[in-house]
């Protein structure tokens, strides 16, 4: 990547005044920043990530041990559920995304501190792969070019898929004699570990929303049972008022249910139960 043909910030360097940098200014530098470092880091990306799909067939490496074979085989059987284009897609995407922050992230850095008064730019240098780097958070849709997805896809089924292909990678490593095997063997862990945590978020999600609709229900039912009891009551002291002009306590519910609105047997029955408590209080 050539720096020397990045233009300058229009607006900088930043005045430092006592106080610090204006917020506004700042984040005009970082607004400025961000759109600038983008397009070179996406097209960088594109070329960069060519991942070898040959993960999804060969036999699960055993240099670091069974149980590492063990969970990266039940990690690659739940990519194999997918169809053959997408999990391709998905290797390709988590590819792009790795590729693009390792040189987004240290761009944006260098470009920012480049225009601040106080001090020269750090040295721009592509990052080490990790597993952090996977996350689709305002990653640029151009990353999906010509795959089959139109939108990110689940971020659990990156990491997966990326941690497979490190972990082969990882062995590869090792059987070189690299001492990097084992930071990459690291970043394996992060991202399966993020898998784990992006599913239980997706969980805790779910639960989150179950539990408004049942607050919502258990909220709506109270808001009914208040009206219905607040009819009963109404109902109630009609009757008290009018019980001398019906003959029957039926009559009295037919012409309370056309009064209001309500079934004959509901309206009969808070009828029998004023009554009731009517001629318990006489008892008394």
């Amino acid at each position: 990547m050539n720096l020397d043909s990045f233009p300058r910030y229009p607006g900088g360097p930043l005045k430092r005044y006592p106080e610090g940098y204006l917020i506004d200014e700042f984040k005009a530098l970082a607004d400025w920043a961000i759109e600038t470092a983008h397009p070179p880091a996406v097209d960088e990306a594109l070329i960069a990530a060519f991942p070898d799909d040959s993960i999804f067939s060969l036999e699960i490496p055993q240099e670091f041990g069974e149980k590492w074979a063990e969970s990266l085989s039940h990690c690659r059987s739940e990519l194999l559920e997918h169809n053959e284009d997408t999990r391709l897609d998905l290797l390709f995407v988590a590819a792009r995304l790795v590729e693009f922050r390792r040189r987004y992230n240290p761009l944006f850095s260098w470009l920012n501190d480049r225009e601040l008064a106080h001090k020269g730019a750090r040295e721009y240098r592509i990052q080490e792969p990790e597993a952090h780097h996977i996350e689709t958070w305002l990653a640029p849709f151009e990353l999906l070019d010509g795959t089959s997805f139109e939108d990110f896809p689940d971020t659990d089924d990156l990491f997966k898929v990326q941690a497979l292909a490190w972990f082969f990678a990882a062995a590869e490593l090792h059987r070189n004699g690299d001492p990097k095997a084992f930071d990459l063997l690291f970043e394996v862990a992060e991202a399966l570990k993020m898998a784990r945590d992006s599913i239980l978020w997706a969980d805790a999600g779910r639960e989150e929303r179950a539990l408004a609709a049942r607050a919502l229900a258990k909220k709506g039912a109270s808001a009914r049972h208040a009206l219905s009891n607040q009819k009963a009551a109404k109902i109630r002291a009609w009757w008290l008022a009018n019980r001398d002009i019906f003959k029957s306590l039926d009559q009295a519910a037919e012409r309370a249910s056309e009064k209001f609105n309500c079934a004959f047997r509901t309206a009969r029955d808070h009828i029998g139960e004023a009554n009731k408590e009517l001629r318990s209080a006489g008892k008394a």
